[in-house]
């Protein structure tokens, strides 16, 4: 009645040793239910009538996952997709009931866990009460540089642009705006997921900047304009090696600066095909507040290091600058 999946694991011998090793695949693989149905009618033709409209209704839509209830689990529900022939004709006529399986994806879906939890604060509480991992939809909202927390787990997750939101779907494995895929703005080593027990949610993103009243440009923003400060007048290619950000990304952030009044796009006088970014009177003007910003920030990173460690830190971080630009030149 409650078929349990196959963890996916490859099992290595070693000659000489005794003992497998296991190689984890890290995923369970889909299952098989199957579900005995007895029916009964008073005459055929009001029988076939009801077949009929069962395998309609079993066969619509054969090509993705269905919710499947059962009465004796009414607190749990599978995502599931018939699987294999039918002969319900066949299985009546023999032993007057048949069977229907149905291939299913490997986790019970908790009833209970699919409302929604919202909070308008940078810390939520969740309470997993199952004995099982639980992967998270989360839809986070804000803007700039994100950094989200789960403990007690303690798993990471960096967002470098969130744009008014961003869906963290931790089952499929996607971060998305949408139908606009955001992959490339997030790093992680794995996604969230909730433990048995008490999970909390943290999230901490340009707090330094509202606290100062500095609502002119975020986070992500503020990597462009110190690029841009140092570097008047440069292309977008340039931008992107010299901030380290895909030029996709740029251009979207690109378009709010503008729109925001921070740049303005210059056609090259000496290369009509190139266009050249400058800072506007306002951003010029933001560059102390920045630099306000970037102090404090430069104490909460280096909080006991010694000048040497710092000195060495960042020539290190130097060097991998140079070798990503030799790279993207090559």
């Amino acid at each position: 009645m409650f078929s349990a999946p196959e963890y996916d694991a490859e099992f290595i011998s070693i000659p000489g040793r005794s003992g497998d090793i296991i190689n984890p695949n890290r995923r369970f693989a889909n299952i098989k239910v199957t579900y005995t149905v007895f029916l009964a009618r008073k005459n055929i033709a009001a029988l076939a009538a009801v077949l009929r409209d069962i395998k309609g209704w079993l066969y619509s839509e054969p090509d993705r996952y269905h919710e499947i209830t059962d009465s004796y689990d009414a607190e749990y529900f599978r995502y599931g997709v018939i699987s294999g022939n039918l002969d319900i004709e066949e299985q009546l006529n023999k032993v007057g009931s048949f069977t229907v399986t149905f291939n299913c994806k490997p986790y019970k879906y908790s009833l209970a866990g699919q409302e929604t939890v919202s909070a308008d604060a940078s810390e939520l509480t969740i309470t997993n009460p199952t004995a099982f991992e639980s992967r998270p939809y989360i839809k986070l909202y804000g803007s700039g540089a994100v950094a989200l927390l789960i403990q007690p787990q303690g798993r990471g997750m960096m967002i470098s642009d969130l744009d008014e939101y961003i869906e963290i779907d931790s089952e499929l494995m996607n971060c998305f705006k949408g139908t606009a895929l955001k992959n490339d703005t997030v790093k992680c080593a794995e996604y969230p997921v909730f433990k048995s027990g008490v999970c909390t949610i943290n999230c901490t993103g340009d707090e330094i900047l509202s606290e100062k009243n500095i609502d002119a440009f975020n986070g992500a923003q503020g990597r462009i304009l110190y690029v841009l400060w140092q570097e008047d007048g440069i292309s977008i290619r340039s931008l992107s090696i010299k901030c380290g950000l895909a030029i996709t990304s740029l251009t979207t952030m690109l378009e709010r600066m503008e729109h925001q009044g921070l740049i303005r796009r210059i056609q090259s006088e000496t290369d009509k095909r190139k266009t050249l970014l400058f800072l506007t009177e306002k951003a010029h003007a933001l560059k102390g507040e920045y630099d306000s910003v970037s102090d404090e920030m430069g104490s909460i990173y280096y909080k006991g290091f010694s000048e040497e460690e710092i000195t060495r830190f960042e020539e290190c971080l130097d060097r991998i600058r140079k070798n990503l630009e030799e790279w993207q030149k090559s």
